[in-house]
């Protein structure tokens, strides 16, 4: 199981989480990515919104992913406008960002995810909305690039 799904899991009933497919990360014309679960991951860029839809498909099946998946339209609208390639993480509160992940994948951290969900909801027991370009992060003490924090 991904991490993010162990997350999902431990949440679900306090937290909304949404990922939305973004641009493909790992395409074999730009960054391939070696294997997933065993086997290659050799896919090309998507150039229509039903390519990318079904590369999520696949994506969400080969990795038996269990949280809810919804796809950008291959226009890209939510990866740009929240900087979300390849990856990030938000946390979404009352339509305002409570909590922007650092770029992934070397910023993407899900255990500040785990600690800004334990701080915020224990101190406030309110619904949060916690969503991905596909990971990303950055909260706590730690300063890393193209991240920031707010209390809820």
């Amino acid at each position: 199981m991904l991490k993010f799904d162990r997350l999902y899991e431990q949440y679900k009933s306090q937290v909304d989480f949404l990922n939305i497919y973004i641009s493909e990360a790992h395409a074999k014309e730009e960054w391939a990515l070696p294997n997933i679960n065993g086997e290659k991951w050799n896919v090309s860029k998507p150039t229509t919104t039903e390519e990318r839809l079904k590369l999520a498909n696949d994506w969400v099946d080969d990795a038996k992913c269990i949280s809810p998946y919804f796809v950008d339209p291959i226009d890209d609208a939510a990866g740009k406008a929240y900087a979300a390639a390849p990856e990030r993480l938000y946390i979404i509160r009352n339509g305002k960002i409570a909590y922007k992940g650092g770029e992934g994948p070397f910023y993407y951290d899900l255990d500040e995810v785990i600690d800004f969900l334990n701080h915020n909801l224990h101190i406030k027991k309110r619904k949060l909305i916690a969503s991905s370009g596909t990971n990303g992060s950055s909260y706590n003490k730690k300063k890393r690039s193209g991240s920031s924090k707010s209390k809820l």
